[in-house]
């Protein structure tokens, strides 16, 4: 009877032994998941925060030179038949924009290359400007399926050909935008997305996972197709993204795993 209740405690003591020790191989596999996740993470940020300043370099840039072409352009074009656009076609060649157009608010437009009329995939981004009556980064996907990045800047009253414009605007093919961003920021390894407060996609960059480098907007694409996220965190991605916060997220798609960080641009 002695024995039995020895050999009784001896299993009792082993398990909770076990116990402890599965328990403590749990919580330090947490623990390095956390780390290392927090590591990649930190790592992303940092390497993406050169895009981010080369980004907000390259918008400035663009929405300087659309200011300067607006005075120009308001000088030469009023009351002027005559269309002198040889600087903006010098322009096109050293800076490789697919397009210069002036436009209005019915959507109306003229580029350098004398195509004009009404911009039916361009009309929301063409919108964005008198939305927000300031310069704005907007994208559309064209009549060939490729996504244009814009950049556009309200312009005083231009009259060509009797009809008024009140926006200037450069637009860019994605890939063109990406090429001179950099596009081996984080090793060929990840995708990077910039996108405005309610995470629709103005320029894809890096499109290595199987994630759409077409999708329209990030957080629908997300909440409609990803799987094994906290709900309570995909809540405060919406939000810190709308707030211009930054922040990590971690979810699957199509059996694979991915973690998310997002920052403001600053812009």
């Amino acid at each position: 009877m002695i024995i039995k209740k020895k050999n009784i405690r001896t299993i009792v003591i082993t398990c909770a032994l076990l116990g402890i020790i599965i328990f403590s191989i749990h919580s330090y596999n947490v623990y390095m998941s956390r780390q290392i996740y927090n590591e990649g993470t930190s790592n992303v940020k940092a390497s993406y925060s050169q895009v981010n300043q080369t980004f907000n370099m390259f918008a400035q840039r663009n929405w300087n030179v659309l200011s300067d072409w607006n005075v120009y352009l308001t000088k030469i074009l009023n009351n002027d038949s005559g269309l002198q656009w040889n600087d903006f076609v010098r322009e096109k060649e050293k800076w490789h924009y697919s397009d210069f157009y002036l436009f209005n608010e019915k959507n109306q437009f003229i580029t350098i290359e004398g195509r004009s009329g009404v911009a039916d995939n361009a009309k929301d981004a063409f919108n964005e400007l008198f939305k927000a009556n300031a310069p704005v980064i907007s994208s559309y996907i064209s009549t060939k399926g490729v996504r244009k990045v814009l950049f556009a800047y309200p312009s005083d009253r231009i009259t060509v050909d009797g009809i008024s414009y009140t926006g200037l605007a450069v637009s860019y093919d994605n890939t063109d935008v990406e090429r001179m961003l950099g596009d081996k920021a984080y090793k060929d390894q990840s995708d990077c997305y910039i996108v405005d407060s309610a995470g629709n996609v103005i320029l894809s960059i890096e499109p290595k996972t199987e994630i759409d480098d077409m999708v329209d907007n990030l957080i629908n694409f997300i909440g409609a197709n990803a799987t094994d996220y906290d709900i309570d965190d995909f809540c405060d991605v919406k939000t810190n993204i709308a707030d211009g916060s930054d922040g990590c997220f971690a979810f699957s798609y199509n059996k694979k795993d991915y973690y998310m960080t997002y920052q403001p641009t600053g812009i």
